[in-house]
């Protein structure tokens, strides 16, 4: 028995090893890898590796084996293409096979044709390698890319196919080498820098909403393709091009997959569906509100084959709100389909915003303008209770005095040199200042502002006792992050001292969803307030003759309670033992 065992493990490596190709290259390198997908990193992608280095360079030098042509995968082969005893032509008229020299050239598009067509083919040809998954730089032992998109690996050297998980039948081919960085998905690395505002190239930049902006783009094709994201205005473009409004859904990564980002439109043949599902919005409220989800709405084709530009330049800037007549679709109740255009006004709901570039190779990764925010809620200091009446001017701190944030009677906006220090307003408070914010409002700083949505959903709703409440906070939007802000309390209430420090802050992309100096005992008071979401920074202020009570750390409170318990618990364990 035991010969006949050690006789059939014989006969079993006799024929694994004729599966393997002799010229196994056993090179290894260090590589990293991005998956993106409409100029956008995707979490959670898996992506696996091919080596096809060994059936490269039989395509290439004609040296192939017998049972390259006798093995049952060779079977399709002869299905698609056209096959002559050992040589192979495909329908692009080139060929393979024992004694075809190839160019290294027309040897990719084959293994490029083999792997479309007949991969189980090419695998065999290619020594039946095994693939090899790319893992997360930040925990190894996850095979998807991090938050960032990226991924590392170990490689062999050489011609590589990636697959990837979000998109089945895409794939990326590339010559692997030490320390080679590669895109996978549908948006490639510029090979001519995009730059903003001649910045350093491909470097996204941050501005307030309503600055120009200066997109320069390389010409890299004779037709080029600019997708403008929703709250992205074009003012100036250098040449001549057709716009068309074409809504593109934003995708995310979700175990793998690409999928809708939450609060999405419904597209159907390029129309917008009216959001008619909320019983307590109008379907036009409701669909402007997804709206700002899309990836892209408008789209500007550019024909260059008569041109002899190298550069073109488009203009224009970040607004909080943008007005489209989009192509739409709303079903109504007798089941009948009614298609039209509407006019929707997009609000501004994303940090960044911009032009998105491809070329007729694919899209190109195109730097964005990022704008940021912060809300506030206004707190007594003696008790730490919410309060209202009070008005404030915005101002940023440039080259060591403080400008304010000023909106003319047209609608201009501008940050008016004061001359004044930070450390001046303790001394000589500010009286007075053209444009003020206050409770209620969402102060946009291209000059707009609107008031605070009210929230029909939750239990008892009074839209009275809502307006209320909401006076005590506010929010602005549309920051860049240059910059130090300071609100100054310019108008108080009744009975508050005239001496109230003015309140610092910075902004950045994580300042509106974690507070910077919040107070959980007012909390309770906001109504939209979400922890880790829409967090909101405490104004400090006293009246006259008080002073500042700071609210209980929870942490430390927290900490307290279970220390008492410990210690109580400790009390009785020993008291028992001491008994027994």
């Amino acid at each position: 028995m035991k010969k006949y065992v050690i006789g059939l493990l014989f006969l079993l490596s006799i024929v694994l090893t004729g599966c393997r190709n002799d010229k196994n290259s056993s090179e290894t390198v260090s590589i990293t890898a991005y998956y993106l997908y409409n100029n956008n990193p995707v979490y959670s992608i898996e992506v696996n590796a091919y080596n096809y280095q060994n059936a490269l360079e039989k395509v290439t030098t004609g040296e192939f084996e017998d049972r390259d042509f006798s093995h049952f995968t060779f079977d399709s082969v002869k299905v698609h293409h056209q096959v002559d005893g050992e040589k192979v032509t495909l329908s692009n008229h080139l060929s393979f096979g024992r004694g075809v020299v190839n160019t290294e050239q027309d040897a990719r598009t084959i293994i490029r044709t083999l792997y479309e067509q007949d991969k189980n083919y090419l695998n065999y040809m290619n020594g039946l390698k095994a693939s090899q998954s790319l893992q997360n730089p930040d925990n190894p032992r996850r095979k998807f890319s991090n938050r960032d998109g990226k991924l590392v690996g170990q490689l062999e050297k050489g011609l590589t196919i990636f697959e990837n998980t979000a998109e089945v039948q895409a794939y990326t081919m590339a010559d692997v080498e030490e320390g080679g960085v590669y895109y996978i998905g549908n948006t490639r690395p510029a090979e001519q820098a995009i730059t903003i505002n001649q910045a350093k190239p491909s470097e996204s930049v941050s501005l307030d909403y309503g600055q120009e902006v200066t997109y320069s783009i390389p010409v890299t094709s004779s037709k080029m393709t600019i997708r403008v994201s929703p709250n992205f205005v074009v003012t100036e473009a250098s040449e001549t091009y057709q716009a068309t409004i074409d809504p593109v859904l934003e995708k995310k990564g979700e175990g793998g997959k690409l999928v809708n980002v939450e609060g999405s439109p419904r597209l159907n043949a390029g129309r917008v569906l009216l959001d008619n599902s909320q019983e307590d919005t109008n379907s036009i409220t409701a669909t402007e509100n997804r709206l700002s989800h899309l990836h892209s709405i408008q789209r500007l084709d550019f024909d260059l084959s008569n041109r002899t530009a190298t550069t073109l330049t488009i203009k224009g800037y970040v607004s909080s709100s943008a007005n489209y007549q989009i192509p739409t679709m709303e079903t109504r109740s007798n089941g009948l389909d009614v298609l039209s255009e509407t006019k929707l006004t997009v609000l501004n709901q994303n940090q960044g915003q911009g032009l998105y570039v491809a070329d007729e190779q694919g899209s190109i990764v195109t730097p964005q303008v990022n704008s940021y925010g912060m809300n506030f809620v206004m707190v007594d200091g003696s008790d730490n209770t919410v309060v209202t009446g009070f008005k404030f001017a915005l101002g940023r701190v440039e080259n060591g005095t403080i400008s304010l944030y000023q909106v003319s009677k047209d609608g201009k906006v501008s940050w008016q040199p004061t001359g004044r220090t930070l450390e001046s307003l303790s001394d000589q408070p500010m009286t007075h200042a053209e444009t003020l914010l206050e409770g209620n409002q969402i102060t946009y700083v291209d000059g707009k502002t609107g008031s605070l949505a009210l929230n029909p959903r939750i239990w008892g709703y009074n839209p009275q006792k809502q307006v209320k409440q909401n006076e005590s906070i506010f929010k602005i939007r549309g920051l860049s992050d240059q910059y130090k802000y300071v609100l100054v309390p310019v108008k108080l209430a009744e009975g508050y001292s005239r001496h109230q420090s003015a309140t610092e802050f910075t902004v950045s992309a994580t300042s509106i969803q974690k507070a910077q100096f919040g107070n959980t005992e007012v909390n309770g008071a906001i109504l939209d307030m979400k922890y880790g979401k829409e967090e909101y920074n405490q104004i400090t202020l006293v009246k006259e003759g008080q002073s500042i009570h700071r609210p209980d750390n929870l942490v430390l409170r927290l900490l307290i309670v279970v220390g008492i318990l410990l210690v109580g618990y400790l009390l009785v364990a020993y008291l028992m033992i001491k008994k027994g």
